[in-house]
């Protein structure tokens, strides 16, 4: 009976574990279009799907690496496409406005990276796409610092086990790729964001969006250089792995990575099948991928 019972102990704690994702980019002689559609860069691509907080339905994701830069393509279903976010509308009763309720559909990729500062416990390099504010071309990148003890300017936070913590988000060094200009007319009727070109290290991922009303369907792709020599980026090296996760709010869930909690020394993989990027190895320099013509583009998936 004792044995019996051991074994299911076992069991009872080995179910609790999930299983880890490993997605291992492609080095590819293709480059993609990067205009958030499935050309044939990707035709030999491996698809990874898994399921995450928020998402109504499976996350599909490619990933490849031409030159010195990671490309990431992504799929998620989405009901409808959300072309307003926060606008202002009019209350004649009030007679003034009031911010609407409609919010843009978003994706954000979060990667684990290390800020040297004692107070620090982890920080997260984060990129944000949004489908009103970040669909021009580049996603908003930021990153978030976490800490047991409070920080100026920081969110009191929860981790999975319920202990406390504090959470500070802020953009890299550079401009945003959006502002918004309270003395221009279309800031108050009903679009209140304006593009523009974002600088420095908030300007490194690229991206570009798609949204199917046939198949209500968002399709996404990324491109990053391998390494920016940024501190508030993290950098891809060959043979090296990365804990990263993908969610639909910046601000929602918890706002560390979603499957990992905090501990002592730092974030730690937890549940909820974490995510991991596993770096191939650098091909010799004459085994690099060119550039070749693409194959003849069509619409059939893998």
């Amino acid at each position: 009976m004792k044995k019996l019972l051991l074994i299911l102990s076992i069991f009872s704690i080995m179910s609790l574990v999930a299983e880890e994702i490993l997605i291992e980019p492609k080095v590819s002689r293709f480059a993609p279009e990067l205009d958030g559609k499935y050309d044939s860069a990707w035709f030999e691509v491996e698809s990874y799907e898994f399921s995450r907080i928020g998402f109504d339905g499976l996350v599909k994701l490619r990933s490849l690496i031409h030159g010195d830069s990671i490309y990431f393509f992504l799929e998620w279903k989405d009901e409808t496409y959300n072309k307003f976010h926060k606008p202002w509308l009019w209350d004649g009763s009030k007679g003034t406005y009031t911010v609407g309720p409609e919010r843009e559909d978003t994706l954000v990729m979060r990667w684990g990276i290390n800020i040297d500062n004692e107070r620090i416990n982890s920080a997260n390099d984060v990129w944000m796409w949004g489908s009103v504010r970040t669909n021009h071309g580049h996603a908003d990148d930021l990153y978030e610092i976490v800490s047991k003890k409070p920080l100026q300017d920081s969110i009191k936070k929860k981790d999975f086990d319920g202990k406390d913590y504090y959470l500070k988000s802020q953009g890299d060094v550079g401009d945003r790729c959006w502002t918004t200009l309270f003395d221009k007319t279309s800031f108050w009727l009903n679009q209140r964001y304006n593009m523009s070109k974002p600088t420095a290290s908030r300007a490194d991922v690229r991206t570009k969006a798609q949204w199917s009303d046939k198949d209500k369907t968002w399709t996404m792709e990324l491109k990053r250089k391998l390494i920016t020599s940024n501190f508030d980026d993290v950098e891809f090296v060959w043979e090296q792995t990365y804990y990263f996760d993908i969610s639909k709010e910046l601000l929602g869930n918890a706002h560390i990575v979603h499957n990992i909690s905090l501990f002592d020394d730092g974030l730690k993989p937890q549940d909820r099948n974490p995510l991991i990027l596993t770096m191939p190895s650098r091909p010799l320099e004459e085994n690099l991928p060119k550039e070749e013509s693409k194959k003849p583009a069509n619409n059939e998936k893998n």
